[in-house]
Parts: structure tokens; C-alpha cells; sequence
């Protein structure tokens, strides 16, 4: 039986135990009403009669109605009221005597009336009428006449009455019995029956899956309680069950790992090879013990890193996609391998992607759903070479006794790589000791060399056939004697390779060896090395057999022969060196001081070398450098001395000089034959020469004094024009001099701020329009003034002020850049051409970050140009300094291009971004065809290269046409835009705005 029936059928007693008291109730409240009724009518008919009484007395009108009324119409009411019912009413005066009853029958009652009402105002009874009839009544009382009303009623009828109310009570205590029984229902249905049906579906579902369940039961009360209850019962009933499915999880996973120790000690025992036992030990690790991932590391001391060698599991990929290290400066090296390695050769993360210092491996992880991961050190012969690192998917996987039995894992496969070392090395000694015993059983045959062993009592010698082949013999070619062997020597060598073996022999040397000639089949002689030892002796100590090899020497021979000549020769031309021709010189020095002659040094520089070499490459310019050797040496005399310095300059020394006018005609020679057109791989190469002439003993008695002013007269021959030749004279010693001045000037700008920047404009040739700006260094220092800003940055390179002074430039440029800004002017890129010290420095990219930064500008801002000669000077540094400053945004330029020293094939390594042509290049446009041709090379080689080109010095309308029809993007020169200040250059920039591009 249900609760809420239950409930009903206990309140059901007393439900009906309220109808019947409310019958009970109702039904003494009718016999009360019934009794009280004659009373109602007693009042009413003694109100009526008392006021009659009282209109009688009084003769007044006290009726409320307005109406008299007599006693006759009293006593009429009365009866009237009798008539209307069965009840019957008495009037008594104050003796108790009737003075009016209704119904004849109670006039002869007995006068029992007065006793009924003697002493007494107001009296309710019983009785009964002689025949037997019962009665009830009520007497009422009124003053002051002292009359008083009694209302009689038949008691059967009042029973009958009293018979139909508790008929009507009954039924009606029954029908609400009924209405209250269906509400306890509906109530105890909705306030019972959903909670307990809601306890009772919450109850099957815990016993369908124990887990914490929200009871959605809110009412407050026991069955709220309940809720509560069961809801705590079903969350410790999940944690219990999880508490031993957990554990029964890690029971599973020591068994586990228990199987993997067993199926390791196997492989160990089976495995031999050291990558296939680490991919074995890799697969078992993750087959038994349930991880995501395992490979193990080797560990590369030199670096740091961890090296992956072999790898097992489904998340076996994620290995490419991380880099390990045991570094703790580095954020790869502070996982669980870093910490292993720093610590006690082990580390687990339980709670991988939420460690901070997983981070670098957190997204790789969390795509392959790693929850934790652990590592052990691998040690070999106490040596810590690698890592066992293994992952798991769940979060906390690694426990104290699943970690012991990993470090148990790690220790057993730690020595099993120690007995494979052991095994290795011991496999090597015995490899090696093989290959000794092979070596010396096989007499170094496999080496190329011959053996020969010498019987020192008979002469017989006996060699290998490798000895034979080395020389040029075979077998037979030779007798097997001392004798025949020592004819082959070089008669040079004999005597002392001979005192040599008797020296050995005679105990003077523990070892004889001698490297000496011997003569071939084909009559040359051939390098070799002997070296021998006897190696038996009789029991008086006498030697008996001598034991030795023949190793052939001859290309190293050759090879110090020609260490030899590299150390006095010039590698490209086998002309002699600076060394070979200041010895050369000083010889002949000395036999001009004995025979009283002159001697001439002339210096030579190749004009349009650079030219050369960088449109047709150094292939071409290296075959050029040959040929004006040739011609060099064609030009001269046997006895003089033609010497190539380096790059395109060479050094002539003329011996035994009578005339100065032969030195004339020799140079002019020289000059006109270098002027001659050069056929070098199909290409028609023109190029000249600039000599200075400096002699002996009228410009310097020494070497290097004669060579300094032969240089000094051909920077004079320079600036004279191209393809001339110049004495040295004393006044152009004054260039030296003049150096120093300007160094001496130039710390000074430096230091008292003498320098400034001016602007020159580069347009672009197609419409006009202005594309950056060019930095010229200036100084108003008077020794300075008007110095050309290469010949300053040149001497800031000698002099050691290239730092400061490309510093000042860098930091200049950039603050007119911010004025430029300020102002609302659109940034503009500005050039600035910088000494080469910077890129045989590794500070230049360091240097112009930190002056952008003080100025507050981007990279973009700036473009750095170096002339092509330095950057070709050295190709690593320049480059690893050119590809940084592109990286941070910074444009590179080549300045100068066409004035030698590099070529365009080695642009392709460095990220520059465009050439300068040459002034001296441009000079000669259009006219000059050879200048022409070169022009157009340049710019059609440099955009093949995917660069931009940009001409210096133009100066007049033909040269920006010749320039604009083949293609070059850029130029600059007095012809675009003079070079003025930076508040010169803002106006003229506002004008050509105004103005319109093109302008």
C-alpha cells in the first residue's frame, strides 16, 4: 500500500471523528434553538402585552409604531401566535393567576404553575399532562407589574425536529467527510507521492551508475533531508568505487610493468644491437605499461640537446615536433628531462598542462593528450648519456611505486648499455688488434707500401711487390741483393743513406730512417721513406735480419717543392711575391752600389679592373691578371724582376738602368702593350694602366722606401689621367703629410662637433618622383672643407675613427629623419654611406639598432651603403652582418659599382637590395662605347638578380636619357639636385610638391 494511502487511512479516523462531534454540535445547538423558541415568543408576546398595560395606565402613545394597543388585542396575539403552532402560551399575573392560555386544554392543568414559578424570575422545565403527554416550557419574567409568559411546547414534536436536524447532520458531516478525504488525497499525491517518486528515480540511478546526483527536491522538510542524504551517499558511494577502480587501475599497471621488467630482461639477453634493443625496450615500455609515448634520448654533452634515437607509441610524431634540453637557461631544458638531469636522474610531471614550465611542449601535448610524463637518466659506466622519457594520457599517472619500478626499468636498461659499451669497446681492441696483426702480416700493403727484409749476414734482401711497383719494376727487374738495391740509390743520397744503415746496425740508433731517391724503370728518380730495424740478433748480440718499409714520398715532395714556390710566387700568375721581389730588389741594390748604376721601380694599378671583374666575373678577371703578366714579363728584360703585389697591382724592378730615357720607353712600353684589347673567353676586354716610376739612388736607397715612392708617383699618375706615367718627385711626399693633417683634422671635427650632414635628392628615372635622400659628410674643420666624403671615410678606416665617425653619421641621419617627421613631412629613406671597419666588425647591426632606437624610428627609414670592395674583402663576416641588418628592416646598398673589386656572381649570397654606379662610370655617357656597354651589363645583370640600380654623378640630360633608355631605376648627381643642407633640402622638397613630380 502506498504512502500517501496509508496516509489517508490514518487520517481517516479522525476526519469522522470531526463529522460527529460537528453532528453532535449541530444537534445541540438545534435542541438549544428548539428550547430557546418558546423563550422567543414568551419576550415577544410580554413586550407586546406590557405595552399595552402601560397605554392602558398611562393613556399615552408608547407603542414605536405609533399604535395603541389594547389588552384585548394582546390577548388576540397571543392566541393568534398559539394558533399558528403547536406550542401553547400562558399570561400570569404577579399571583400567579392566568389571565389569558392559549388552547382550552391548558386552563385545566393543575395550578401547578405557581409552584413552577414561585421564587424563581425566569424557569425552563418538563412535565406531563394527565394524559400523559410530556411538555416542555419556559417562563419569562416581567417587572415591575410582576406578570410573567409561559410558552409551552410538545416534546414529541420537538424530538421529531431534533430526529430531522441530526438526518440533515449526518448527511452532511458525511459529504464533508467525503470533500476532506479527496483533498488529504490530492494533497498527500502532490506533497508525498512526486518527492518519494523523485527519491525513488534518483535511487535507481545511483544504483545504475554510482556518481554524484543532484536530487531536485527543495521543500525544505524530512524529505528535503532525505534528498541531501542520499545525494552525499551517491558522491561518497562514486569516490569509494573510484578509489578502488583507481587502485585496481594502478594494481593493473605495476602488473603491467612487472611484465615489461620480465620482457626487458629478455630482450637484454637477446638483443645485441644498440638501436634495435632501444626501439625493443621503447615498444615494451609502451605496450605494457600503457603509455602514450616513450623514446629515449641520447644526450649531446657539447650542446645540450637531446637527440631522439629511438621512439614507440601512438603519439610517437610529437617527438618532431619538440626539441629537449637539459639546459636550465633555456626553457626546453626546465621539463622533466632538465630537472632529471639537474637532479637525482629521475623527474615525473603528474600535471603536465598545467605546469608553467611545460610550456614549450603544451600544445604538442595537449593534440596528442598527454596528461603527465616522467624521465630517467640512462647512465654507461657511470656516465649519464640519455633519457627513457615516457608519457600518459591521464593526469597524476605516475605514482611512488609505479616510479620505483621505472627507475628499476632505467637502472636494468642502464646496464644493459654499459655491458654493450663494454662489449663494443671490447669488439674494437680485438677489431684493431686484427687489423694490427693484418697490417703488419700483410706488410702494409694496403697502405702503399713495400716491405723489404734484409739478411745482414748473406746481403740478400727481399722486397714486396708493391716495393717494385712503386718504382716501375716487376718481379725479376732486380736481384734480391743488398747490392743491386744500393746501385739504385741517388749517387746525392748514397753516401749518406749508407751511414745511416751502418749507424743502425751498429746500435748508434734505435731506428734508421732516411728519406732519399731512388731510380725508376724509366730512369727518373722517385722520393721515397725507408725506415727499418733489426729485428733479431744472435746470442752475442750481433744482428742478423733487418726489417723495414719503403713508402713512397714523392707527391709530398712535390707538394713542399711547391709550399715552396707559393712561398715566394704568386698563386694565380707564378710571378715572384713581395718576398721573393724584395730580395730580388735588394740584390740588385747592392750590385747598383758596386757598379755604380741606377735602378728603377715602377708600380703599376690596372685601370677598369674592378670593372671587369665585376661584370664578367672572376673567372674573367683572373684570366686578365694572367695575361698582363704575360705581358709584364714580355716587356722586360730576363734579369729584371716583375712582381704582382696583390689584387690589380703589380711591381717592376729594372736592373743595370744607364738612362732614365730607357725607363721612360720601358714604361711607355709597358703602358701601350697593357692598353692593347685582351681576348679572354669570348669576351673583348679593354683596361690600362697607371705607373709610377720611383729610382735608385736619386728617390730612396732602400727597398721599401723605393717601392713607397714608386706607389706615391702612381697615385700621382692616377690623378693625372688614366694611362699615364709619373716620376716620383720630393713634393709628392707631401701626401703623406697631408694624411696625417687630415686625421689630425678629422679627430678634431670629430671631437668638437666640425661635422654636419648634407642632403642630395635620388629620383626615380621613370616619372621623376623623389625616392630617398643621400647623407654627404661635411665639415667645416678648414682642413676638411671640400674633402669628398669617401676620401674622408677612407681615412677614418686607416686611422681607427670609423666607430665614432659612422656612429655620428648613422645618429645624424636618423634626428633629421624625426625633424623631417615633426614637421609633417612623410618620411623620406635616407642613404648613408659608411667606412669599412664596420663590416669587419660584428657590432655594426647592434650599433644601428641602438641609434634607431634613441631616435625614435623605424628601420625602414635607413638604407647603409658600403663600397663593393669591402664587402668582397671578407665574405663570411660582411655577409653574416648584412643578412642581420636586413633582417631588422634595414635596406643595404653597394656603393661605387664599377670600380673594382667584386663581382655580381657573389651578390646572389649577401641580401642587398640595390647597386650604385660608379661616378667615374657614368662620367663617359654616352660617348664613351666601352663605358656604355659596361653600363648596360651592370643594369641588366643586376636585374636579373632582382636588384635595383641606381647612377651617381649625373650631371647631364644625354647621361639621365643613355641612363632612363636601359633600364636603370635611379639616379643622382648635380644634374637631379645639388646637395645642400637638411633645411635646403625640406624647402626644395616642398617646392617639387608644389610643383608637381617630374619637376
Amino acid at each position: 500500500m502506498r504512502l500517501h494511502h496509508k496516509l489517508s487511512l490514518a487520517l481517516l479516523p479522525a476526519v469522522l471523528l470531526a463529522v460527529v462531534g460537528f453532528g453532535a454540535w449541530a444537534y445541540a445547538a438545534a435542541y438549544e434553538a428548539l428550547s430557546s423558541r418558546a423563550l422567543q415568543g414568551v419576550g415577544w408576546l410580554a413586550e407586546r402585552f406590557v405595552e399595552e398595560q402601560l397605554a392602558a395606565r398611562y393613556g399615552g402613545e408608547v407603542d414605536a409604531l405609533g399604535r395603541q394597543m389594547r389588552q384585548a388585542d394582546a390577548l388576540a396575539a397571543i392566541a393568534g401566535l398559539a394558533r399558528s403552532g403547536p406550542q401553547r402560551v400562558v399570561l400570569l399575573d404577579a399571583e400567579r393567576r392566568v389571565l389569558h392560555a392559549s388552547g382550552a386544554d391548558v386552563a385545566e392543568w393543575p395550578a401547578r404553575w405557581g409552584d413552577l414559578l414561585a421564587g424563581t424570575d425566569a424557569a425552563t422545565g418538563r412535565f406531563e399532562e394527565p394524559g400523559g403527554r410530556a411538555w416542555l416550557y419556559g417562563v419569562q419574567r416581567f417587572e415591575p407589574w410582576g406578570w410573567s409568559v409561559m410558552v409551552l411546547e410538545p416534546e414529541d414534536d420537538l424530538v421529531a425536529a431534533i430526529a430531522r436536524i441530526r438526518w440533515i447532520t449526518a448527511w452532511t458531516a458525511l459529504l464533508t467527510a467525503l470533500v476532506v478525504v479527496a483533498m488529504v488525497l490530492w494533497v498527500s499525491r502532490e506533497m508525498l507521492a512526486r518527492p518519494i517518486r523523485t527519491l525513488q528515480q534518483a535511487a535507481a540511478r545511483i544504483a545504475r551508475d554510482p556518481a554524484p546526483v543532484r536530487i531536485a527536491i527543495d521543500s525544505g522538510d524530512e524529505l528535503d533531508d532525505l534528498a541531501r542524504s542520499m545525494e552525499a551517499m551517491a558522491a561518497a558511494l562514486a569516490a569509494e568505487i573510484g578509489r578502488r577502480e583507481e587502485a585496481d587501475r594502478q594494481l593493473e599497471r605495476v602488473k603491467n610493468l612487472y611484465a615489461a621488467l620480465g620482457e626487458t630482461n629478455q630482450a637484454l639477453v637477446r638483443i645485441h644491437a644498440r638501436g634495435e634493443l632501444l626501439n625493443a625496450l621503447c615498444r615494451i615500455a609502451v605496450q605494457h605499461g600503457g603509455f602514450l609515448l616513450a623514446w629515449v634520448g641520447e644526450l649531446d654533452h657539447a650542446t645540450g640537446w637531446l637527440v631522439p634515437c629511438a621512439v614507440a607509441g601512438p603519439a610517437a610524431p610529437m617527438v618532431e615536433r619538440i626539441r629537449v634540453s637539459v639546459l636550465g637557461e633555456r626553457p626546453e631544458g626546465r621539463g622533466v628531462t632538465g630537472r632529471a638531469c639537474r637532479g637525482d636522474g629521475w623527474a615525473i610531471e603528474n600535471d603536465f598542462l598545467g605546469n608553467p614550465d611545460m610550456a614549450p611542449w603544451r600544445e604538442a601535448a595537449r593534440g596528442f593528450g598527454i596528461g603527465s610524463a616522467a624521465a630517467f637518466g640512462l647512465y654507461e659506466e657511470g656516465e649519464l648519456t640519455g633519457f627513457l622519457v615516457v608519457y600518459a594520457a591521464e593526469a597524476g599517472f605516475f605514482r611512488a611505486d609505479l616510479v620505483a619500478l621505472l627507475r628499476s626499468l632505467a637502472a636494468d636498461i642502464s646496464f644493459a648499455l654499459s655491458a654493450l659499451r663494454r662489449a663494443e669497446a671490447r669488439e674494437r681492441a680485438e677489431h684493431a688488434q686484427r687489423d694490427a696483426e693484418e697490417r703488419l702480416h700483410s706488410a702494409l700493403e694496403a697502405s702503399g707500401d713495400g716491405i723489404w727484409e734484409l739478411d745482414l749476414a748473406s746481403g740478400q734482401l727481399i722486397a714486396t711487390p708493391r716495393c717494385l711497383e712503386m718504382l716501375g719494376y716487376v718481379p725479376g727487374d732486380i736481384p734480391t741483393t743488398y747490392q743491386a738495391w744500393d746501385e739504385l740509390l741517388h749517387p746525392e743520397d748514397r753516401r749518406d743513406t749508407e751511414a745511416a744503415i751502418e749507424a743502425h746496425v751498429r746500435g748508434d740508433s734505435v731506428q734508421f730512417v732516411r728519406e732519399h731517391r731512388l731510380r725508376c724503370a724509366d730512369g727518373q728518380y722517385r722520393w721515397v721513406r725507408s725506415a727499418g730495424r733489426v729485428m733479431r740478433r744472435d746470442a752475442d748480440g750481433h744482428p742478423l735480419r733487418m726489417f723495414g718499409t719503403l713508402h713512397d714520398i714523392n707527391d709530398r715532395k712535390a707538394a713542399e717543392e711547391r709550399i715552396l714556390f707559393l712561398g715566394y710566387r704568386d698563386v694565380l700568375t707564378g710571378l715572384p711575391n713581395r718576398v721573393l721581389f724584395a730580395d730580388r730588389l735588394s740584390q740588385a741594390l747592392a750590385h747598383a752600389r758596386r757598379s755604380g748604376r741606377r735602378v728603377a721601380v715602377m708600380f703599376l694599378d690596372l685601370d677598369r679592373f674592378k670593372v671587369v671583374n665585376d661584370t664578367l666575373g672572376h673567372g674573367v678577371g683572373d684570366a686578365l691578371l694572367r695575361a698582363v703578366a704575360d705581358r709584364l714579363r714580355c716587356s722586360v728584360r730576363e734579369a729584371d724582376t716583375v712582381c704582382r703585389r696583390g689584387g690589380d697591382e703589380f711591381v717592376v724592378a729594372l736592373q743595370d738602368v744607364d738612362e732614365i730615357d730607357s725607363v721612360t720607353r720601358v714604361a711607355g712600353k709597358i703602358r701601350d702593350r697593357l692598353g692593347e684589347p685582351f681576348e679572354l673567353d669570348g669576351h673583348t676586354v679593354h683596361v690600362g694602366a697607371s705607373i709610377g716610376v720611383a729610382l735608385f739612388p736619386d728617390d730612396g736607397a732602400e727597398p721599401e722606401a723605393l717601392i713607397r715612392h714608386a706607389d706615391t708617383a702612381m697615385y700621382a699618375a692616377k690623378d693625372a689621367g688614366r694611362g699615364t706615367v709619373q716620376f716620383f718627385m720630393p713634393a709628392m711626399g707631401t701626401r703623406a703629410e697631408r694624411r696625417r693633417r687630415l686625421e689630425t683634422a678629422l679627430r678634431r671635427a670629430l671631437a668638437d662637433g666640425l661635422l654636419h650632414l648634407d642632403l642630395r635628392a635620388q629620383v626615380a628615372l621613370a616619372d621623376g618622383r623623389v625616392v630617398r635622400g643621400e647623407a654627404l659628410l661635411r665639415s667645416d674643420e678648414p682642413a676638411l672643407a671640400g674633402s669628398p666624403a669617401a676620401d674622408i671615410l677612407a681615412l677614418a678606416d686607416e686611422c681607427g675613427l670609423a666607430d665614432p665617425l659612422d656612429d655620428w653619421l648613422i645618429a645624424s641621419a636618423c634626428r633629421e629623419q624625426r625633424r623631417w617627421h615633426r614637421a609633417g613631412r612623410p618620411l623620406l629613406p635616407v642613404v648613408v654611406k659608411l667606412a669599412a671597419a664596420h663590416l669587419r666588425g660584428q657590432e655594426l647591426p647592434r650599433r644601428v639598432a641602438e641609434a634607431l632606437a634613441a631616435a625614435q624610428m623605424p628601420a625602414e627609414c635607413l638604407e647603409l651603403a658600403f663600397a663593393e670592395s669591402v664587402v668582397a674583402r671578407d665574405l663570411d663576416l660582411a655577409g653574416a652582418n648584412l643578412r642581420a641588418l636586413r633582417r631588422m628592416g634595414v635596406r643595404i646598398a653597394l656603393d661605387g659599382f664599377g670600380s673594382g673589386g667584386s663581382s655580381l656572381v657573389s651578390l646572389k649570397r649577401f641580401p642587398v637590395d640595390r647597386l650604385a654606379i660608379d661616378a667615374s662610370l657614368v662620367r663617359d655617357l654616352p660617348d664613351d662605347r666601352s663605358s656604355a656597354e659596361l653600363t648596360r651589363a651592370i643594369v641588366a645583370m643586376a636585374h636579373a638578380l632582382q636588384l635595383e640600380v641606381v647612377a651617381a654623378g649625373v650631371e647631364r640630360a644625354p647621361q639621365r636619357d643613355f641612363l632612363a633608355g636601359v633600364g636603370c631605376d635611379h639616379a643622382q648627381g648635380d644634374g637631379i639636385a645639388a646637395a645642400c643642407d637638411g633645411d635646403a633640402f625640406v624647402a626644395w622638397l616642398a617646392g617639387r610638391d608644389a610643383a608637381g613630380p617630374g619637376t
